[in-house]
């Protein structure tokens, strides 16, 4: 049979890419047997945070590797991504029953892939490592990225100050990888032009992105997928070669996501980023 390469969904946080995630996974494609709640491969996202970690990068800090990175520092990194995907420790994405029976993920003949907004970053590697990957990259208008992420991170915030109170070794930081203790929060983003500025560094991210490899990609807006699913659906399936005649939603889609910041008293100036905003194509 032939072998398949991945499918690969990206784009900002809260933009929809958890969204277009399960109704994909709906659709008989494969995305990983241990994954958070926001839908994300927990393999490929620990890989995907390491990659970034190269490059002194988080998400909510991002910086490119795109004509950044020395040829030999890219080929080392690109080695050991190879080395990850080889091992046993690939049984958190295709369960751990696996690990006796190990799977690989360049012999595969279903389809699969992952889901991670971090991909718009770590993307080159993954794209070297697999030419004939789709990338499927969903935007949202700004605006409702900015209210979600902030409504997120005060909720989060809230649980480290909580996690405090409960009994958590903070002794073993020594001894532990970081991240195990590390805030859930962001302290990067706490206003509206905070998440302005990590929008405009992802959607000038995407640009290069979608030059440098445009056969690879497909932007969609999540608008679009809302406000007229059959159609961009279909086009998605299509674009990923899958059968588009018949794809199941999960669940009812609202149009009220749409643009959902028109429905809500925002606490900013909405004029001052008008300019902006068409610069994004909204």
């Amino acid at each position: 049979m032939q072998k398949k390469q991945p499918i690969i969904i990206t784009g900002l946080h809260r933009s929809g890419t958890s969204f277009l995630t399960r109704i994909m996974e709906n659709n008989s494609v494969f995305f990983g047997e241990s994954k958070d709640i926001n839908q994300e491969s927990l393999f490929f996202q620990n890989i995907n945070k390491w990659i970034m970690s190269i490059n002194s990068s988080t998400w909510d800090n991002p910086k490119s590797f795109i004509d950044k990175v020395d040829s030999n520092s890219y080929a080392m990194i690109l080695n050991k991504i190879r080395i990850l995907l080889k091992s046993r420790s690939n049984c958190r994405y295709f369960g751990f029953k696996t690990l006796f029976n190990k799977k690989d993920f360049f012999s595969l003949n279903y389809n699969w892939g992952w889901k991670d907004p971090r991909n718009v970053f770590t993307l080159p590697f993954w794209i070297d490592l697999f030419p004939k990957s789709k990338i499927i990259i969903i935007k949202r208008h700004p605006y409702d990225v900015s209210l979600s992420l902030l409504n997120r991170n005060i909720k989060l915030k809230k649980k480290d100050l909580l996690s405090i109170k409960k009994n958590i070794p903070y002794y073993l930081i020594p001894f532990l990888n970081l991240s195990n203790f590390s805030n859930l929060g962001s302290l990067r983003i706490n206003n509206i032009d905070d998440t302005m500025k990590l929008y405009d560094l992802y959607i000038l991210e995407i640009n290069k992105l979608v030059n440098k490899y445009k056969a690879n990609i497909l932007l969609v807006k999540y608008e679009d997928v809302v406000l007229d699913s059959t159609r961009v659906l279909s086009e998605i399936y299509e674009f990923c070669n899958l059968n588009s005649s018949n794809v199941k939603l999960p669940e009812p889609i609202s149009k009220d996501r749409a643009y959902a910041y028109k429905n809500v008293n925002m606490n900013f100036d909405l004029d001052k980023y008008t300019e902006k905003i068409k610069s994004y194509d909204y």
